[in-house]
């Protein structure tokens, strides 16, 4: 099972992931923003370097974000969680190609036909 992380201070997410692990939990789900994605994730591959490790964007991006969201790729993440706009299914499978770590669509699915 894992742990789900609002959006802090780098330091504070540190600890609470160490905190956690302590705890058990193997997973970490990282919520986080553009300018917040990459230092967060950096430190926190730096510090815990063998934890699974999620991002959610909660849809702030576009495709002009894709070198961005690449860059995320370099952090051996497990997914990023809904990226782009929450509805834009379209969008989401013209980045998908684009990138080492595979996109996890959660609001946007309401049908078994959806993804297709």
């Amino acid at each position: 099972m894992g742990v789900s992380l609002g959006i802090g201070p780098v330091d504070d997410t540190l600890g609470r992931i160490g905190a956690h692990r302590d705890q058990g939990y193997k997973p970490d789900r990282h919520q986080i923003l553009p300018g917040h994605d990459l230092v967060l994730v950096r430190a926190a591959r730096e510090a815990f370097a063998q934890a699974q490790l999620t991002v959610d964007e909660n849809c702030p991006n576009t495709l002009a974000d894709t070198a961005v969201l690449a860059e995320l790729g370099r952090f051996d993440l497990d997914c990023i969680e809904q990226p782009l706009a929450w509805d834009d299914i379209h969008d989401h499978a013209t980045l998908q190609p684009r990138l080492k770590t595979s996109i996890c669509l959660d609001e946007c699915i309401k049908t078994a036909a959806d993804p297709r």
